[in-house]
């Protein structure tokens, strides 16, 4: 397997048109395009679907010790990752 490396321009129909060089054969590739950018792919979720998935029943109050051992399990499992 072979990567060619090019530059490209997208233009707003977001149609690529691009000449490959010579010693390219034909037949079935695998195109893979890299964008700049750091935009998430989609909106984002609502925030009632983000608090469905919290640990906590709605409507609970915690104590600032209670939701700093919250916090610091949360940061653990994150750099298990």
């Amino acid at each position: 397997m072979r990567a060619i490396r090019m530059k490209a321009s997208i233009p707003p129909d977001r149609v690529l048109h691009m000449a490959l060089p010579g010693d390219v054969g034909e037949g079935e590739a695998e195109v893979i395009v890299l964008l700049n950018d750091e935009r998430p792919a989609g909106p984002p979720p609502p925030l009632a679907e983000v608090l469905r998935g919290s640990p906590l029943p709605p409507g609970d109050a915690l104590a600032k010790a209670e939701i700093d051992q919250l916090l610091n399990r949360e940061r653990l499992a994150w750099g298990n990752r």
